[in-house]
């Protein structure tokens, strides 16, 4: 073969229709030529007289239906015509016209074909019979069918091709796959051939395991990037943990402040994150904490030993002992304050180490607490002070943040948390 490219064009037609091919002279040989034919035309027929793969004795006569230049569907019957019968050509010639009917009606019973549309018929022939068929063609064609005779010799020295055993130039269209059965008793069908079946498992089995390696591919850059993810994360938070444990270490040789404190670096690590949460969600402890910060400012030498935080209710006046309302009318106006219907005024002070600082920050509490301060202040007296210590001003309502505190530090971490804010202030 002297011009292979201009055989790769229809190598890749057939390996596009998943068309079983094999040895060395079942190679598609046919050329730009015929492909350039088969494509201008949008029905074409090509027919070659081929060996016989599917019996010992005999040859074939191939018909391959083309669509717009795809492949739609291939038949092959025999042909069983002696080489010194007398006017050969023309029994061959009217064996084709006959194969080309049957062909012709299958084609527009399947719609494949419709009625308005001209067949065009590609025939190869030796040179010595092509006068004679053209001529018996010519005469007994009917309308709607266009024959192309072509020479096998001169077809094949224009595609530079030589050396060519007999007919295997055209033995590539009994490996086409037959989706239709013909009307004759004697055929073959490459497709169901246990190559072609074997193929197509081959070819499932490829596509599947394409398929799954895919999905490994997906989900092991899915769990890398989560990695990925979780370990920038903890590097973030590494180094915030680093640089304010390094500016902890400052203020407290600069300020001379929390003497008499040592806090672990993990201490640190759990209050930067519970600090970091609390501010996202603005949480009105850690704005309270930055005020403190700034008041502190005065203070520089004062030690944090004994953190206290007041809240004093002011009762309403008719919720005391000794009004004129009912007990059922007090209930109805405790359940009016744990709805948040009714205000209850409050005084908040902090307290460090006896010292009291007012502070007018939040006034608002749990509406549970509400009520138990109202339950307590109607068993007990007007006024009743109610303290709570840091840690449990900044724990979370839904106990997310208080399980990052740890169960026996909670206190540790609640203090790490206020000097840390204080520090933060302070900056």
């Amino acid at each position: 073969m002297q011009k292979p490219e201009q055989v790769s064009p229809w190598v890749k037609c057939l390996l596009k229709r998943q068309i079983a091919i094999q040895g060395i002279y079942s190679a598609p040989l046919l050329g730009e030529l015929l492909l350039k034919s088969i494509k201008s035309c949008h029905y074409c027929l090509v027919i070659g007289h081929v060996e016989q793969p599917f019996s010992t004795s005999g040859d074939a006569l191939r018909q391959s239906f083309f669509q717009n230049g795809e492949l739609v569907s291939s038949r092959l019957t025999a042909l069983n015509i002696p080489p010194d019968a007398d006017s050969i050509h023309e029994q061959y010639a009217s064996h084709i016209a006959s194969q080309v009917q049957l062909t012709l009606n299958f084609l527009r019973g399947k719609s494949l074909l419709p009625v308005e549309q001209t067949l065009n018929v590609v025939l190869f022939s030796d040179q010595k019979h092509l006068q004679a068929m053209q001529s018996y063609l010519n005469q007994h064609t009917q309308t709607k069918i266009h024959y192309q005779l072509w020479d096998i010799q001169s077809f094949m020295r224009a595609q530079g091709l030589k050396k060519l055993l007999p007919y295997h130039h055209l033995s590539l269209l009994n490996a086409c796959q037959i989706i239709w059965q013909p009307q004759v008793s004697h055929y073959g069908q490459a497709g169901d051939s246990f190559f072609f079946r074997h193929l197509r498992m081959r070819r499932g089995l490829q596509l599947a395991g394409i398929g799954i390696f895919l999905v490994a591919i997906v989900i092991t850059a899915f769990s890398i990037y989560n990695t990925w993810s979780l370990k920038q994360q903890s590097l973030i938070t590494e180094q915030k943990t680093v640089a304010l444990t390094q500016d902890f270490q400052i203020m407290r040789d600069r300020q001379k402040v929390f003497l008499d404190t040592h806090y672990d670096p993990r201490h640190i690590k759990n209050a930067v994150e519970v600090a970091e949460a609390l501010r996202k969600r603005n949480s009105t402890p850690v704005s309270s904490l930055q005020w403190l910060g700034m008041q502190l400012k005065d203070f520089p030498t004062l030690k944090l030993i004994n953190i206290q935080w007041k809240v004093e209710d002011i009762l309403n006046p008719l919720m005391k002992k000794g009004s004129n309302i009912s007990n059922f009318e007090k209930k109805l106006l405790a359940n009016r304050m744990k709805k948040g219907l009714i205000k209850v005024k409050q005084k908040q002070t902090l307290q460090l180490n006896g010292e009291i600082f007012p502070f007018n920050g939040d006034r608002g509490l749990a509406h549970r607490q509400v009520l138990s301060f109202i339950t307590r202040l109607r068993e007990n007296s007007d006024v009743q002070v109610i303290e709570h210590n840091m840690p449990l001003n900044i724990r979370d309502p839904d106990k997310t943040l208080r399980e990052s505190f740890g169960k026996n530090n909670i206190a540790n971490y609640g203090k790490a948390v206020f000097e840390l804010e204080l520090i933060i202030s302070l900056e």
